[in-house]
């Protein structure tokens, strides 16, 4: 259990609480962090007060009431993407006519803008898969981003799905876009592509990206080379949650691997 958790009296009195709910062992092993799949479809169904409670408790006891916050911006360099999942309302095929690609200069013209007007401190730099753009695209607007705010502004660049697109029509391995791509100025990359990490349901909502394994694997080889990551999860639409709990327990061992998870 995490420190300074284990004996204390309010999360004693809400496992109790648990208890009569017929939650307390699935509870208390999440806690412990070793829920099975079981535990979390049970606690799925828990009531929102319940875990509420102990999420703020929990909070509390780690970090108190410190809160923080970062200024950032979104740019979506291109909206042209080859993948088109199911449940994308973004997307344009090339030569539609609300398709757009925005020069690398352009956009980081548009990162440095902000900069200087609204002292961002982030960018998330993401959009389609457009195959016609290259590895030095990304280079070039990283490199202009970096010099141009002095190094201030982090870069939370492209999803699994953009890289590994990078690597297929480089002929590079992923390890060796990712190395050209921090050194670039890339800080971190974003866990946009996770959907749910079960391939009935890739298959389903997207099914010309990656299999879960190969996400994964695809985040360790980030992670290897020393760059945060975070995850995410698309549901509410085909998944089950049996499937919910299984995309959890992937994540928190690749977290237990590799510790660079900032937020899922």
């Amino acid at each position: 259990m995490l420190a300074g958790i284990a004996e204390d009296k309010v999360l004693e009195n809400i496992l109790k609480s648990a208890d009569e709910l017929g939650l307390g062992d699935a509870l208390f092993n999440a806690l412990e962090g070793r829920a099975s799949a079981r535990d979390i479809v049970e606690l799925y169904k828990a009531p929102t007060p319940l875990l509420g409670a102990v999420a703020r408790r929990v909070t509390d006891l780690l970090t108190g009431r410190r809160v923080g916050y970062i200024v950032n911006m979104i740019m979506n360099y291109t909206n042209i993407c080859v993948v088109g999942c199911t449940f994308c309302s973004f997307y344009r095929k090339s030569g539609h006519p609300e398709a757009y690609k925005l020069e690398a200069r352009e956009a980081a013209s548009q990162v440095i803008d902000a900069w200087r007007r609204y002292k961002i401190r982030q960018v998330l730099f993401q959009g389609g898969v457009d195959p016609a753009i290259p590895l030095e695209y990304y280079e070039e607007a990283f490199k202009t981003i970096k010099t141009a705010t002095r190094g201030e502004v982090a870069i939370h660049g492209l999803s699994v799905v953009e890289i590994e697109w990078l690597s297929r029509i480089s002929r590079m391995s992923v390890g060796e876009v990712v190395e050209r791509l921090k050194n670039a100025g890339m800080d971190s990359v974003p866990g946009a592509g996770a959907e749910i990490l079960s391939d009935r349901v890739r298959r389903v909502i997207s099914p010309l990206k990656s299999s879960a394994d190969t996400w994964i694997s695809t985040m360790e080889t980030i992670m290897e080379k020393g760059l945060p990551i975070s995850a995410t999860m698309v549901y509410g639409h085909v998944e089950t949650l049996e499937e919910r709990a299984e995309h959890l327990l992937k994540l928190l061992e690749l977290q237990r691997r590799r510790g660079r998870i900032m937020a899922s």
